[in-house]
């Protein structure tokens, strides 16, 4: 409706502009008519691009719209990722034939003319540079795509959002945890995994537990980078209004930044020498955050060292050199052995017999993706991307691999942690988990000595939760 309304008013206001400059040309008068005459070819290329633009928009999400409440077919879903050898795409697929297997997703016959319709998987790749965005357009034209899911790049998947909301598309982000995601009020785009907000929160929860109260950053110039550097610093501070004990008040010791190209890591590491610290977070993906690792170990310093999800994979042991020990993680996902749902062991355990392999994280969030969408295209009975959007907000119950969730009205997940895990020869093992919402506020249940969890909210106050450990690594009633 916004589109249109613009659409209009420049239609509009472009044909007063060429009544006043034919009104100039009949009084002969040469600077105004140049002026005008300039002024014109202004607006009317302003014109041409805006109403290409916006009569792309005003087709593309009429026909769309058209299409989902017509259509009889297969439902047309498309995965975005930048390569074939992550399990993102193996994970989507599997979830795919799952689905299609029990005869498809059951809408309602009255809407759909069928009680079942199968989903029809289409790939797309991510490019850089300008031919990003012809990815999301080539995409955006297909009407009968009705959601999207992946973006592996943040600044894509940002980029792609718009482009999907003006073509009412839904986008489900299942692997972005950037919170400029969901900053713009976009009525089709969801994140189903917690920000960098929540990953943030949950390391400076666990270095008050920890009583690290200096904490040294390093962080890459990127995007990345840059964005969770600041957002842990920013958290940090916020944690420290309520602490009463000014002496246990979190601090930044030094932030250091490095090029993204970099390799030699020890002119950083020895002028942390020149600081007093209690834990590092480093705000990089592997394998460079490895390598960053390896160095600071190999230099004899012992301190805490976290990360967040980017370095939550196997491959932190190897891309160290076997010097991550100790190393603790914010992860979207728990750590092995901490008895899981029973839907995420059949997940595992089909993907492994599907694929050979044990899925890694992208396969686990982009599988959940489709699962979720299954779900939500039930619950509202048709694929109409306002419908379903209206449906994802409504309902808080949505089964996940791991527990259920919500999601609230700007589009962020609700209800659903974020788990610290710790890395000891070459495995992690659970920590513990931060959990942060609207309705039940923030706090990190840790594994505690003597067989007792620790509820640490952000403002220093704790408190005990009777849980036993049951000898088997796994914390239970």
């Amino acid at each position: 409706m916004r589109t249109t309304f613009l659409f209009w008013a420049f239609n509009v206001v472009s044909l007063v502009t060429l009544l006043l400059l034919l009104a100039m040309v009949r009084k002969d008068t040469t600077v105004q008519v140049r002026f005008l005459m300039l002024f014109a070819l202004v607006v009317g290329v302003g014109y041409y691009f805006f109403s290409e633009r916006s009569a792309f928009y005003i087709h593309t999400s009429a026909a769309r719209t058209s299409h989902s409440l017509e259509s009889t077919g297969p439902i047309d879903l498309a995965a975005v990722w930048d390569n074939q050898e992550d399990g993102f795409f193996r994970g989507v697929q599997l979830a795919v034939e799952e689905i299609n297997a029990r005869g498809g997703v059951a809408l309602d016959p009255e809407r759909s003319g069928r009680s079942a319709r199968p989903i029809r998987l289409s790939r797309f790749f991510e490019r850089d540079g300008q031919e990003s965005d012809k990815v999301q357009y080539e995409l955006a034209r297909q009407v009968a795509i009705v959601a999207v899911v992946g973006h592996r790049s943040a600044e894509q998947a940002i980029s792609a959002s718009l482009t999907y909301d003006n073509n009412k598309l839904l986008y489900l982000a299942s692997t972005v945890s950037d919170p400029r995601l969901t900053g713009h009020g976009f009525r089709n785009v969801f994140r189903s995994i917690p920000d960098d907000k929540q990953l943030a929160g949950a390391l400076v929860a666990y270095c008050r537990n920890r009583g690290a109260g200096r904490i040294a950053l390093l962080y890459p110039r990127t995007p990345y980078g840059n964005t969770l550097a600041a957002i842990f610093r920013d958290r940090l501070r916020a944690s420290n209004p309520n602490v009463e004990d000014r002496e246990h008040a979190l601090s930044i010791a030094t932030m250091q930044s490095y090029a993204p190209g970099e390799d030699d890591f020890s002119a950083l590491v020895s002028n942390l020498g020149n600081y007093q610290y209690d834990a590092i977070l480093i705000a990089d993906a592997l394998p460079r955050a490895g390598a960053l690792i390896r160095e600071i170990r190999m230099r004899g310093i012992d301190q805490l060292i976290i990360g967040s999800d980017a370095m939550a994979s196997p491959r932190l042991w190897e891309a160290s050199g076997g010097q991550a020990r100790d190393v603790v993680v914010a992860s979207l996902l728990p750590a092995d052995g901490t008895a899981p749902a029973a839907m995420a062991v059949e997940f595992a355990r089909n993907y492994l017999a599907r694929y050979g392999m044990p899925p890694d994280n992208w396969a686990s969030e982009g599988y959940e993706a489709v699962r979720l969408l299954a779900q939500a295209w039930e619950r509202a009975g048709t694929t109409l991307p306002a419908a379903v959007g209206s449906a994802l907000r409504a309902y808080r119950g949505w089964r996940g691999l791991y527990g259920e969730y919500g999601f609230g009205q700007d589009g962020e997940v609700l209800d659903r942690p974020v788990y610290l895990k710790q890395m000891q020869q070459g495995q992690f093992v659970a920590v513990g988990s931060f959990g942060e919402s609207s309705e039940n506020g923030i706090g990190l249940a840790l594994r505690g000595a003597g067989g007792k969890g620790r509820l640490q909210g952000l403002n220093g106050e704790a408190a005990a939760f009777p849980r036993q450990h049951d000898g088997a690594g796994v914390l239970s009633e």
